[in-house]
């Protein structure tokens, strides 16, 4: 698995740390992409790809994905809500 330059993490419903952007590139480059895997898959399907197109475009690129799909050790499956999060909570 690549490793991002950095991890953000920002706040979903009442969970301070419930979703995490993946950075890779530069703070400063001059082009910037995100990429959001949804159902089923995690952020893990985009980090080679983030990783290759920060090198090769000279791009800050994040990458997230749905609440409750990703798997951290900071912030495992489990912690998420059961019953799923509603728009205006993610």
């Amino acid at each position: 698995m690549e490793t991002p330059k950095k991890i953000v993490t920002y706040p979903i419903a009442d969970d301070p740390i419930g979703g995490a952007v993946f950075l890779f590139g530069a703070l400063d480059a001059p082009n910037m992409a995100i990429c959001s895997a949804g159902y089923p898959d995690d952020h893990e399907c985009f980090l080679s790809f983030a990783s290759n197109l920060a090198k090769k475009a000279n791009c800050l690129v994040g990458v997230t994905c749905l609440p409750g799909y990703d798997d951290r050790e900071d912030h495992p499956y489990t912690a998420n809500k059961n019953e799923g999060y509603t728009f205006e909570e993610m």
